[in-house]
């Protein structure tokens, strides 16, 4: 007994189910609505689309901060998401140094370190992508 390999994919291409299913299944059912059946073929999540009713390989991510666009069939960068994770790092790294504000601690201290955490304040005006994180003092 053989078995039949199928995608199921929406209008954008973006696979929403895969596998195999025995010769003696007349149809795969359900397929939701507003996709396809595409038999004869394996995709995997994440890994592949469907472009004119061949399952295609995605090229390399560029970097965390992309999510595939299956309407373009690209990587697209999601601004929002890679300015979140600045801030979420940079939120860290101004905890880190909050010791160096407490009452007991020198002027001179509060002094040295003030010039780092105003450019951490700073650095979400810097493009997500590209960083430059100041040096804590020594």
């Amino acid at each position: 007994m053989s078995a039949t390999t199928y995608v199921i994919y929406d209008a954008t291409g973006k696979i929403v189910s895969f596998g195999e299913c025995d010769d003696s299944v007349v149809s795969i059912q359900p397929v939701p609505t507003g996709c396809t059946l595409l038999e004869g073929a394996k995709g995997h999540w994440g890994t592949h689309y469907v472009d004119n009713g061949a399952v295609v390989e995605k090229p390399p991510r560029p970097s965390s901060n992309h999510v595939f666009d299956y309407e373009a069939k690209s990587w697209q960068l999601d601004s929002a998401y890679a300015l979140e994770q600045v801030r979420n790092i940079r939120n860290n790294l101004i905890a880190q140094s909050d010791w160096t504000q407490l009452a007991d601690i020198s002027a001179a201290t509060k002094a040295l370190w003030e010039p780092y955490r105003q450019a951490l304040r700073d650095i979400t005006s810097q493009d997500p992508l590209n960083v430059v994180w100041p040096t804590p003092p020594q």
